[in-house]
Parts: structure tokens; sequence; C-alpha cells
């Protein structure tokens, strides 16, 4: 059964589950099955992500997705799946398709105390001049296969409203590229994490937080990759009114590495997200952080990467919406004899009509930038695409 077969199973077996569950009593309080069908074609202007020598290249794409809980007085259990099966024109090796499972589960055993448990099962496909194959996108024959695993084990005291709010959660992950083996193997690893985060009341709105990590993370074939990192910070987050919400933590974050081939680093790190709703039908909102990332390239490395993103949204009347985002992603990568730096620009927006309850048609358009030190890297990408969105 090849990919795009797949794909349309999938989406055969998402509308008749729905079909099913319509027939059953799915409808319970606080429980939820919900399906949806994204479907989609476009033509993007610099496939290759080449600085010259652009060429267009046109895509399908078909995304199915499901959304069930069940919830009681102590337990909720909610499981999450989308895939996204995508077709070209022209280098028709590349189809593809990226899945996403994450089934969580938590227990309280009062109102203020719980334990829970998120896992994450992740196949993703790197776009050619992406990953491992920025700057060389005809290099290669088919496209990067990365596979993630993950899960999180944590205990939380306090709710929402509480004056003291309390999580403690170990996590575990692992992650592989299944293609190139014989290169990308060195990519190997597996990470274990510990995490205490601890916010406290002071005055009516505002809560005095601190997030406290420490992560090691160790390569199957690469030593020294090896490293630990651990990250101290310290904030504020004002929930002003249902309007307006600010978080603003600013802190410390080291990496050693257990063998000399990189000497060991500190920087400055942040976590900043601030939320603007002035009416019921528009908002804005803006994120920035700073952190060590792991090498994404075939020979030794390590990221310092600053992410900053706006996002406005508009809905005009019952029918027509408006979602538009814009992004900058500045990283420093860091080799054995010597640092570049890349810098992506991101922007997204996408215009929506509402046809009905179950049924949205929307326009897409994103544009996409690098500037970079190492100016073969260097692309600019425009894409746009019509699309419809069944939700069942």
């Amino acid at each position: 059964m090849n990919k795009f077969t797949q794909a349309v199973a999938m989406s055969i077996l998402v509308l008749s589950l729905n079909v099913h569950a319509q027939q059953g009593d799915v409808e319970r309080a606080a429980n939820e099955l919900n399906f949806s069908l994204d479907t989609s074609y476009g033509v993007t202007d610099n496939y290759l992500l080449t600085p010259t020598n652009e060429q267009t290249n046109q895509f399908w794409q078909i995304s199915p997705a499901m959304h069930f809980q069940m919830q009681t007085r102590q337990q909720q259990l909610v499981f999450t799946a989308n895939a996204r099966h995508v077709s070209f024109k022209d280098y028709s090796q590349d189809d593809h398709t990226d899945i996403d499972l994450s089934p969580r589960y938590q227990y309280k055993w009062s109102v203020n105390q719980g334990v829970y448990v998120n896992l994450h099962w992740k196949t993703q496909f790197e776009q050619r001049g992406t990953g491992l194959s920025i700057g060389n996108s005809l290099a290669i024959n088919e496209l990067d296969e990365r596979q993630t695993h993950s899960g999180v084990i944590g205990y939380r005291y306090g709710s929402d409203d509480s004056i003291a709010k309390l999580s403690f959660e170990l996590g575990h992950q692992s992650q592989q590229y299944e293609t190139r083996r014989s290169q990308s193997r060195i990519l190997d690893q597996k990470s274990n994490t510990a995490r205490l985060t601890f916010d406290y009341l002071y005055g009516t709105t505002t809560y005095i937080a601190t997030d406290l990590s420490l992560e090691q993370v160790r390569f199957k074939h690469q030593p020294f990759y090896d490293k630990d990192k651990s990250t101290a910070l310290l904030g504020v987050k004002w929930a002003l009114s249902s309007i307006n919400q600010f978080d603003v933590l600013v802190g410390y974050q080291k990496v050693s590495f257990q063998e000399s081939l990189f000497a060991d680093d500190s920087s400055a790190k942040w976590r900043i997200s601030w939320r603007w709703q002035p009416l019921s039908s528009a908002s804005f909102s803006f994120n920035s952080s700073r952190d060590f990332a792991e090498a994404n390239r075939l020979v030794n490395s390590y990221r310092l990467v600053d992410t900053h993103q706006f996002t406005l949204s508009k809905q005009f009347n019952d029918r027509f919406s408006v979602e538009a985002s814009a992004g900058v992603v500045q990283q420093e990568v860091f080799f054995e004899q010597q640092q570049t730096s890349e810098d992506y620009l991101n922007v997204d927006a996408k215009l929506a009509y509402q046809l009905n309850s179950r049924t949205r048609f929307y326009l897409g358009y994103q544009y996409r930038d690098l500037s970079a030190s190492q100016e073969y890297l260097e692309h600019q990408r425009e894409n746009i695409s019509f699309g419809v969105k069944v939700s069942l």
C-alpha cells in the first residue's frame, strides 16, 4: 500500500467512524468525538529553495484529523490523530505522508491535585532544501524522514485560580532519521528531562513564576554531541482580564558538553507571550523565546535559536474571517571551526469563508525568506493555495 493509498484509507476510515459515532451514544457531558478533512491545491514558486534558477511546482494536499475526549469527574482521556499527505506534479518521488499521534491521560484525586501522562509519536518528512539538505536540495533522491517518540509523566498541584500552582514532570524523547542511514545515524539521539514550575499569586492578577529544568542529551553514534542542559527562569504572569494576558520569564541557560569538541556555553534565556483581545471578533498575540537547540546538520554543530512571532485574527461577520502571522527565527550555528548565522522570515495569511457550520473555504498565502552568512543557503519562496475544510 503506497503512501497516497494510506492517506485515502485513513480519510475513508475517518468518515465511516464519524457515521458510526453519530449513530452511537457519544454525546455525553464533557465527551467529544470530532473529525475533519482538509483538502487543498497550491503552487510554489521556488520548490528547490535555490538562490537562483527557481523552479515552480504544483501540489495537492489532503489532511484528515481526529480529536477524541472522554471525561469523568476524576479522569480525562484525550487522543488526537493528524495525517497530511502531499503530492507534487513534479518530483513525484517527494510525495509523502506525515503522521502525528498524541494520547494524553490525567487523573485527579482532588480538585487541586492530579497526575498526567502525555505520549507523542510523530513521522515527518523534511522539505527539499531544509534540515539535512539545506543548501543542497538536489543531492537527495528522496525526502529525509524523521521519527520522534516522546513521553511525559507529571504531577500538578493547583487549579487555574489557585493562590499557588506547582507542577513537576519527567520526560523522555528519542529521535532518528529513517533515510540515508549511513550518514544520518550520527544524529540518533535520546534525551531525559526533569522540570519544575511554581507560580504564586501576588496581588489580585499577578503571579510570580519560576521554571527550572534539566536535560540530558545522548547521541548513540556520535558521543561528541552528548551534552547536559540546565535552565532557570523567573518572571511574572499577568491576567489583567479576559482581554489582556501577559507572561514574561527571563533567566539563564547553560550547555555542558561531555567531550572537548565544543567548549561549554551559556546564554540569557527568555520566554514571553502576550495575548490581547479587545473585541470578541479580533485578537492579537506575540510570542518570543530563546533556546539552545540540537544539531540538524550532518556535521558537528549545535544552535542558539531566537524565535519571535506576531499573530492577528479578525472575524468580519458570520462568513468571512482572516488570520495573518509574521515570524522571525534567528539562529547562530556553532561548528568546530566556525560560527554562522541564519535569519528566517516567515509570513502566513489566510482568508476564510464559512459556508455553513461544517464547511469552510479558504485562500492561503505563505512567504519564506532565508538570509545567511553563507550566501549559497539564501533563498525566497512564495506559496499560494486554495482549499476546503469539512468538519464532521
